[in-house]
């Protein structure tokens, strides 16, 4: 198991990406341990938040 599920179940998350002027959703897996595909850790981006964590955000 290389990837982590959703807490609905679900394989793909979804994610918020948000630029200066754009806002749009990404769809992908959520890799338990990144060293398992990349040689390195991939830095973290910063436009770029999981869509579930929004949600609990705003509806609080």
């Amino acid at each position: 198991k290389k990837h982590r599920k959703t807490p609905a179940g679900l394989n793909i998350w979804t994610c918020l990406v948000k630029g200066p002027r754009k806002s749009k959703q990404l769809r992908g897996y959520l890799l338990i341990e990144p060293t398992d595909v990349f040689s390195e850790v991939p830095y973290d981006n910063p436009v770029i938040s999981l869509a579930e964590l929004v949600d609990k955000d705003t509806s609080e």
